[in-house]
């Protein structure tokens, strides 16, 4: 069986190849057997499909899931078990695992969108909102308008770059194919969250803000319109600090393989924080070498021009030198020279750098959407450089 994560590389892999991946609805542990078979036969990935329809005739989910399941662990090949639903009295259940401080259930679907005009097909990833904005782990950061109002049957927060691509704003409408069936929406907010800083499409597995959106809807809602009451399909849990998050992860695995569950990831690995992380990685790459660069490159400059002028005045440091001047006193004055150039290239350095910081983070902002981000002038860092120059 894949993780999630594993599932989104498949995903990225198959597109890049123009393949698709099948995904084939299982009955009878007979028809999951012959499934796999073919797929290792072909080679290829193969999703798993439990319905409603299934599990109703088999009396309970937990049979044919935990069958699938292991199907899909010991195939040779990769395998995605997806299960339309688990009750919530998973999650006290889920709760009472040592380490977890707290569980919130989420309805999530990916459902097709409409809007005048537009010919190319949009995605839209919906989540369920439960409870005050202050009471939930994927708190959200309202840019414009508000979020929705508890109880709400059509109303939506749209995602920053989603909406700006889109020229959304509240007040506005869209049409999501909610299971087959034509929901208006209104949109009453647009915000950004720490869960989608970054937001991939799940079909072609890139960032892609003009065909791809996430929205939030109120729970009983959006669980409605997917005929969903009682039950989630996602589950956020915080863990305490001095938690071991390997452990915490394989006990919620444990607890979620009777429903399917694909894996736990943490908060290191969910998709947007690890491109996210990425990109800090690279730029924290770069503050480490290319000041180097920089200085060996001045480093370089300053001995040539030096050396230049203490060639052309080889007859001036002679005639000096008869006068009585020692050569150390002659050495200080060049560098004396030298100490001038550096510590004014450093200064002028501090300055623009201070410039060029405050460029960097306001592009971060705009580039990854984060709703704050702060540039702080490190002054030890600034000295320590001046110096090394």
């Amino acid at each position: 069986m894949t993780t999630a994560s594993r599932l989104s590389e498949l995903l990225r892999s198959s597109a890049t190849e123009h393949r698709g991946i099948g995904a084939f609805n299982v009955v009878l542990l007979e028809h999951a057997e012959a499934i796999v078979a073919g797929a290792e036969l072909a080679q290829r990935p193969v999703i798993l499909q439990l319905s409603e329809n299934c599990i109703r005739y088999h009396g309970s989910l937990a049979p044919i899931a935990m069958a699938s399941v292991q199907l899909a662990r010991s195939a040779s090949v990769d395998v995605f078990v997806h299960l339309d639903r688990a009750p919530r009295s998973i999650l006290p259940r889920l709760a009472e695992i040592p380490g977890v401080a707290r569980v919130d259930g989420r309805v999530v679907g990916d459902f097709r969108l409409e809007l005048p005009g537009v010919t190319v097909p949009l995605l839209g990833r919906f989540v369920s909102l439960d409870g005050s904005p202050d009471a939930r782990l994927d708190t959200l950061f309202i840019d414009e308008g508000r979020s929705v109002a508890l109880g709400s049957t059509n109303e939506v927060v749209v995602s920053e770059l989603f909406a700006h691509a889109r020229g959304l704003r509240p007040g506005g409408s869209i049409v999501a194919v909610i299971d087959g069936h034509e929901v208006k929406l209104r949109v009453v907010g647009v915000a950004t969250s720490p869960e989608y800083v970054i937001a991939q499409n799940p079909h072609s597995g890139f960032p892609d803000a003009s065909t791809f959106g996430v929205f939030w809807m109120d729970s009983e809602a959006l669980a409605k319109a997917m005929g969903m009451h009682g039950e989630v399909n996602d589950v956020v849990v915080s863990a305490s600090g001095s938690a071991d998050l390997d452990d915490v992860i394989t006990a919620v695995d444990r607890r979620l393989d009777p429903y399917g569950g694909t894996g736990a990831v943490s908060r290191a690995h969910q998709p947007s924080a690890n491109m996210l992380d990425s990109k800090i990685q690279q730029y924290r790459s770069m503050s480490k070498f290319v000041p180097f660069l920089f200085l060996g490159v001045a480093a370089f400059l300053l001995n040539l021009v030096l050396s230049r002028i203490v060639g052309t005045q080889r007859e001036q440091i002679a005639t000096l030198k008869a006068l009585g001047y020692g050569t150390g006193a002659l050495a200080r004055h060049y560098l004396l020279l030298a100490l001038a150039v550096s510590g004014l290239g450093g200064v002028l350095g501090v300055l623009l750098g201070l410039g060029e910081g405050e460029l960097a983070v306001r592009s971060l902002m705009k580039y990854f959407n984060l709703p704050v981000l702060v540039f702080r002038f490190d002054g030890p860092a600034a000295l320590a450089g001046v110096v090394a120059s």
